[in-house]
């Protein structure tokens, strides 16, 4: 068994508490059982301790992620000054493992999941400005029907065959998301990125917003597309057996797209 330590923001932190997903340079090959502790960079703050449950996935652009528990019912935080030495990211040596263990168990703070970390004093600040809480994931953005724009869902999964309605999801990132069988009705997906997502079998109702999209290389396989899709962008995406006939055209970019018995 390994020890980890990664360095993350303070909204990294909350995420991957949320989440209880840790997202990392591909470069740490974190593998189950081992100890992960994240080094909250802007307020000098170690916190831990996390068990991997499964070795480490590679995502993209060379990142990873490492699905986590907590050890115990509550983290510990421990100021970084304590340390006699340096705390690199990356692998940790075992005299280095040894002492943190020590220095969390007769010195650490005990923290609650939603405390806030040390330097953020201010508020609820694991809210957005409209209540929606910051690592929320997509299931739950459909389950409570948030509205979000701009927020980062990539690689998420949801259940099949989910229908959305009227929710304002502009400018959300969607790639690679697993995303078959779902149903957009009214929704406002203008500007998203929906690039290498599967929606196999999804519908596009007719009143969805859907202008400048990125479909590039998404799997769409059966689709029915029925919104307007004015600018947004196809290529290399799979859309055999779909059928397109209400859906609005115009500008759309479908090089190299596969539309094999699609009408």
């Amino acid at each position: 068994m390994t020890g980890w330590i990664v360095d993350c923001t303070e909204t990294d932190l909350k995420e991957f508490l949320n989440e209880e997903v840790v997202r990392h340079d591909s470069e740490h090959e974190i593998s189950t059982d081992d100890t992960v502790y994240l080094r909250d960079v802007d307020n000098e703050t170690l916190v831990g301790v996390f068990v991997a449950l499964h070795d480490c996935l590679e995502i993209k652009d060379e990142r990873s992620q490492t699905a986590v528990s907590i050890d115990g019912d509550h983290l510990s935080s421990l100021d970084t000054t304590v340390f006699p030495f340096e705390l690199p990211e990356g692998q940790l040596t075992s005299p280095r493992h040894s002492d943190i263990e020590v220095a969390f168990e007769h010195d650490g703070k005990k923290l609650d999941r939603d405390d806030q970390t040390d330097g953020d004093q201010s508020g609820n600040s694991s809210e957005d400005d409209e209540g929606v809480p910051i690592g929320v994931s997509l299931s739950e953005v459909f389950t409570h029907e948030y509205d979000v724009e701009n927020r980062d869902f990539s690689g998420d999964d949801v259940a099949r065959n989910q229908v959305v309605g009227d929710l304002k999801l502009r400018g959300c990132d969607f790639s690679e998301a697993d995303l078959k069988g779902i149903t957009f009705e009214g929704t406002d997906l203008r500007d998203t990125d929906f690039r290498e997502a599967n929606l196999q079998d999804a519908t596009f109702g007719g009143d969805v917003k859907i202008q400048g999209a990125d479909f590039t290389k998404a799997q769409m396989n059966r689709v029915t597309m029925a919104a307007d899709v004015t600018a947004s962008h196809f290529t290399l995406a799979v859309l055999n057996d779909g059928d397109l006939t209400d859906a609005a055209l115009e500008g759309a970019d479908l090089s190299d797209a596969a539309l094999l018995k699609s009408y």
